[in-house]
């Protein structure tokens, strides 16, 4: 299965209308067009934005709550899986990979899981702060070492990047080390 990526144009105002009235039936008047304003004919604003007074106003800060009900081990997968910015299998992301799975956070391809928004992934790196650079540190060994000496030139650490790009070139084939 190969991860694809759909633009889909804006519901008009019917449509997003009859959208809203099927997933969440019975709302109020007032929360339903509180998120027909704020779903702006987005199909998938209009399936996860959360319903009620308090109500986080996007879709980020609704994925991101979904983030604080996980496990340590699930947490830890879904910031390695921001951090790589790619597919990734299990031997990389640890045992949390169903947990983000079956959280809606990640979505399986060939490759393992893919985070299931772009922009899910950028939230949560910018949610790391500097720990985000402990975590390209762990994930550098479980790498291909090419790979692995970008995250850790990402993490300011540059003489061990130097040397495992190096140590990589070293020992690949020729092309590669020229």
């Amino acid at each position: 299965m190969r991860h694809a990526r759909f633009d889909v144009a804006p519901l008009g105002p019917e449509a997003s209308a009859t959208l809203a009235d099927q997933l969440h039936p019975g709302l109020a008047p007032s929360a339903r067009d509180g998120l027909l304003a704020a779903a702006a004919g987005n199909p998938l604003l209009l399936t996860e934005l959360p319903l009620g007074a308090d109500a986080a106003p996007s879709l980020v800060s609704a994925l991101v709550a979904r983030i604080g009900g996980l496990s340590p081990s699930a947490r830890s997968a879904v910031e390695r899986l921001a951090v790589l910015g790619r597919p990734a299998s299990a031997s990389v992301l640890g045992p949390g990979i169903e947990g983000i799975v079956a959280a809606g956070l990640a979505e399986p391809v060939e490759e393992g899981v893919a985070i299931s928004h772009s922009l899910l992934a950028e939230v949560i790196v910018d949610g790391l702060g500097a720990r985000s650079d402990d975590v390209r540190r762990q994930v550098a060994s479980l790498v291909d070492p090419d790979e692995g000496a970008h995250l850790l030139a990402a993490a300011g650490d540059r003489a061990a990047a130097r040397a495992l790009a190096l140590r990589a070139a070293s020992t690949g084939p020729r092309r590669r080390q020229a």
